[in-house]
């Protein structure tokens, strides 16, 4: 980690701004003496901290009407090296953070070593490696994992298709957004269609545009695109001739539409003046039926049987074959890595065995991209006649052909922070 290149103005203006902002006015009582000491007391520990060049604190009363009875405490650490090992610093110095208030955290790592600057909450491992993949992909400018729903910042001609390819794999049972200066569309790992995408693309590139944006809807809710727009019957009619393809699949309910002109004192842009729709269809149709009925509850499902035992069968040679397919897979790579492989219960729960397989490949350890070696794995899939079989929680599945000599069924890759992991699972034995 790089030395600290603290100034002393800095840390000046640090204790300015904690002493101003821990100070009371004529609609507030003081804070609480508990909250303004530890909170001192944590500015100076995470200003201590190797690596970061500047904090800065203040305190934040709330609470109902003019009765003050809540307080938060805002901490911001920006660090003067885009090293992550920063927020596992920063995370050890929080102690018990602070007292008599809700502690709000951030960390701004600049951009440095082929990596996007980052801002995020050391408090959260698992956003913080997130981050880390994020923040290694060519097309992005910036990203922000410090709330509840993440972004990240496009480089300028950036397509959203072309960052949700990028960033889908690395993608968990969350959401998160895209934005493009005024444009920005909400991604999770399975949606929205790629079709979906390229249509936001292309109202995107029209002249008349000038701000986007698309939220995912759920198995209960409806997802939208909101456009602002000169010329909104333009946009609107492009919005209804364009096919919603996880609608038309009956995958997902179908996407609205609202599309309003920009601010005018001369025309009308009041509420009846905005253009609405649903995706794919005529304009003027009525609102699709295909939203579950809230008052429907389900009957609870009845208590699961529990498995009877079972006695593992050998699998040894489906283990070997298991072996020699991920170490294939890491090869391709360069990158050294270690293969283990257990013999386990078949996935479906039946009494039979296969053999799993898993492996880490640290290939930030000789690459700054995780893009080329994991195309390169999957190509080689491909090759080998495996199929794409879906993607949940960030993981990527493939399905082999039926007959492989070396018995393996199925495949999975996954990027983190630490590199690529895959797995493989052989037949069922029994």
């Amino acid at each position: 980690m790089r030395a600290r290149r603290r100034t002393a103005s800095a840390l000046a203006a640090v204790l300015i701004l904690a002493s101003a902002l821990s100070g009371c006015s004529w609609l507030y009582p003081d804070p609480p003496e508990a909250a303004v000491s530890s909170m001192e007391e944590l500015r100076v520990r995470l200003a201590a901290v190797d690596g970061i060049a500047n904090v800065t604190t203040r305190l934040i009363p709330g609470g109902e009407g003019f009765v003050t009875d809540e307080w938060t405490a805002e901490v911001d650490a920006t660090a003067d090296t885009p090293d992550p090992a920063v927020a596992v610093a920063v995370r050890a110095a929080l102690a018990d953070g602070i007292t008599g208030a809700d502690l709000v955290l951030s960390l701004a790592l600049p951009a440095g070593d082929g990596k996007a600057p980052v801002t995020l909450d050391p408090r959260d491992p698992v956003s913080v490696d997130l981050a880390e993949v994020w923040r290694r992909i060519p097309v992005v400018a910036s990203v922000d994992v410090t709330g509840g729903h993440p972004y990240v910042e496009l480089r300028e001609g950036t397509t959203m298709r072309a960052a949700a390819d990028l960033l889908w794999p690395s993608l968990g049972p969350g959401e998160m957004r895209i934005r493009r200066g005024t444009t920005s569309a909400d991604v999770s790992a399975t949606a929205p269609a790629p079709g979906v995408l390229d249509l936001l693309d292309r109202i995107d590139a029209r002249p008349d545009v000038s701000e986007l944006s698309a939220t995912l809807g759920s198995a209960a809710s409806r997802g939208g695109v909101f456009v602002e727009s000169e010329d909104p019957a333009g946009v609107a009619a492009v919005l209804a001739a364009t096919p919603d393809e996880a609608a038309d699949a009956g995958a997902a309910p179908r996407l609205d539409f609202l599309v309003r002109a920009p601010y005018s004192a001369g025309r009308d842009t009041g509420p009846s003046a905005d253009l609405t729709g649903w995706l794919g269809l005529p304009l003027g149709s009525p609102e699709p039926d295909d939203l579950p009925d809230p008052y429907v509850t389900s009957t609870p499902a009845a208590p699961a049987t529990p498995a009877p035992p079972y006695d593992l069968v050998d699998v040894s040679e489906q283990e070997a074959g298991v072996r020699a397919f991920l170490e294939a897979a890491a090869a391709t790579t360069g990158v050294p890595a270690e293969v283990t492989t257990v013999a386990t219960q078949c996935e479906d729960g039946a009494a039979g065995t296969q053999a799993t397989g898993s492996v880490l490949i640290p290939i930030f350890t000789a690459m700054d991209e995780p893009q080329p070696p994991f195309d390169a794995i999957t190509r080689s899939w491909t090759d080998a006649g495996f199929a794409p079989g879906g993607r949940a929680m960030g993981r990527d599945y493939w399905t082999a052909g039926d007959g492989r000599a070396d018995g393996v069924a199925s495949a999975s890759i996954r990027g983190a922070s630490d590199g690529l992991h895959l797995s493989a699972e052989s037949v069922c034995v029994r």
